[in-house]
Protein backbone atom coordinates (compact mmCIF):
# COMPACT_ATOMS: atom_id res chain seq x y z
CA UNK A 1 0.00 0.00 0.00
CA UNK A 2 1.43 3.32 -1.09
CA UNK A 3 0.67 6.66 0.54
CA UNK A 4 0.49 9.81 -1.57
CA UNK A 5 -0.28 13.23 -0.07
CA UNK A 6 -1.36 11.69 3.23
CA UNK A 7 -4.14 9.55 1.73
CA UNK A 8 -3.47 5.79 1.74
CA UNK A 9 -3.99 3.91 -1.51
CA UNK A 10 -6.22 0.84 -1.28
CA UNK A 11 -5.29 -2.51 -2.83
CA UNK A 12 -7.67 -1.74 -5.72
CA UNK A 13 -5.72 1.41 -6.57
CA UNK A 14 -8.46 3.73 -5.30
CA UNK A 15 -7.86 6.32 -2.62
CA UNK A 16 -9.53 6.05 0.79
CA UNK A 17 -11.05 9.54 0.37
CA UNK A 18 -12.93 8.34 -2.74
CA UNK A 19 -15.37 6.26 -0.66
CA UNK A 20 -18.85 7.84 -0.68
CA UNK A 21 -20.90 7.00 2.43
CA UNK A 22 -24.29 5.43 1.75
CA UNK A 23 -27.03 4.61 4.27
CA UNK A 24 -30.17 2.48 4.10
CA UNK A 25 -32.99 4.69 2.83
CA UNK A 26 -30.84 7.03 0.69
CA UNK A 27 -32.30 7.79 -2.74
CA UNK A 28 -29.76 8.21 -5.54
CA UNK A 29 -30.00 9.03 -9.23
CA UNK A 30 -27.72 7.05 -11.57
CA UNK A 31 -26.33 8.00 -14.98
CA UNK A 32 -27.80 5.14 -17.04
CA UNK A 33 -31.56 4.57 -16.77
CA UNK A 34 -33.01 1.20 -15.85
CA UNK A 35 -34.83 -0.55 -18.76
CA UNK A 36 -38.14 0.60 -17.24
CA UNK A 37 -36.97 4.22 -17.71
CA UNK A 38 -36.37 5.02 -14.04
CA UNK A 39 -33.12 6.63 -12.86
CA UNK A 40 -33.85 6.87 -9.12
CA UNK A 41 -32.93 4.07 -6.74
CA UNK A 42 -33.41 3.58 -2.99
CA UNK A 43 -30.64 1.88 -1.01
CA UNK A 44 -31.93 -1.07 1.05
CA UNK A 45 -28.63 -2.82 1.92
CA UNK A 46 -25.16 -1.39 2.59
CA UNK A 47 -21.86 -3.29 2.49
CA UNK A 48 -19.22 -4.04 -0.14
CA UNK A 49 -22.20 -4.24 -2.51
CA UNK A 50 -25.27 -2.04 -2.33
CA UNK A 51 -28.77 -3.46 -2.51
CA UNK A 52 -31.03 -1.05 -4.37
CA UNK A 53 -34.72 -0.80 -5.39
CA UNK A 54 -35.82 0.92 -8.58
CA UNK A 55 -38.39 3.51 -7.53
CA UNK A 56 -40.31 3.21 -10.83
CA UNK A 57 -40.79 -0.57 -11.20
CA UNK A 58 -39.65 -1.95 -7.81
CA UNK A 59 -36.89 -4.18 -9.21
CA UNK A 60 -34.20 -5.11 -6.64
CA UNK A 61 -30.54 -5.31 -7.64
CA UNK A 62 -27.16 -5.82 -5.98
CA UNK A 63 -24.39 -3.63 -7.39
CA UNK A 64 -20.76 -3.02 -6.43
CA UNK A 65 -20.30 0.11 -4.28
CA UNK A 66 -17.61 1.56 -6.56
CA UNK A 67 -19.82 0.99 -9.63
CA UNK A 68 -22.57 3.02 -7.93
CA UNK A 69 -20.05 5.78 -7.12
CA UNK A 70 -18.93 5.83 -10.76
CA UNK A 71 -22.52 6.04 -12.09
CA UNK A 72 -23.78 8.47 -9.41
CA UNK A 73 -25.30 11.66 -10.81
CA UNK A 74 -27.19 13.02 -7.81
CA UNK A 75 -28.17 12.14 -4.28
CA UNK A 76 -31.90 12.87 -4.26
CA UNK A 77 -32.34 12.39 -0.52
CA UNK A 78 -29.99 11.38 2.25
CA UNK A 79 -31.12 9.68 5.46
CA UNK A 80 -29.72 11.16 8.68
CA UNK A 81 -27.51 8.36 10.03
CA UNK A 82 -27.66 9.79 13.56
CA UNK A 83 -31.36 8.98 13.99
CA UNK A 84 -31.88 6.69 16.96
CA UNK A 85 -28.39 7.12 18.44
CA UNK A 86 -29.69 9.46 21.15
CA UNK A 87 -31.62 6.53 22.64
CA UNK A 88 -28.45 4.54 23.44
Amino acid sequence: MQEVSGVPELASGRRDRDVVPFAVGDVVSLRKPHPCGGRDWQVHRVGADLGMNCLKCGRRIMIDRFEVQRRLVNRVSVVDQRVGQDEL
